[in-house]
């Protein structure tokens, strides 16, 4: 029984560990400014890179920093649930 309480203590921290970090998580993904920006900026260049880099002219160039941050959500989401 004490060994079966001391894996049942690293699991319990586990899961709280995990559920502070998703928690953190969703703060970071809802900021807005700055870093946002910055992946913004970050996801153009990407696409203009794979746009031109295309050779057969199937880049594509219309990803988008709101279509990133719905995924986030969603991973998020699932993971959270």
């Amino acid at each position: 029984m004490v060994i079966e309480g001391d894996a049942r203590r690293f699991i319990v921290e586990s899961i709280s560990l995990e559920r502070d970090l998703s928690q953190k998580q969703m703060q970071l993904l809802s900021m807005k400014g700055p870093m946002n920006e910055k992946r913004a900026s970050m996801l153009d260049n990407i696409c203009k890179v794979n746009a031109v880099a295309n050779v057969e002219g199937k880049g594509r160039d219309d990803f988008k920093l709101s279509l990133l941050e719905q995924a986030e959500q969603l991973l998020l989401s699932r993971e959270a649930g």
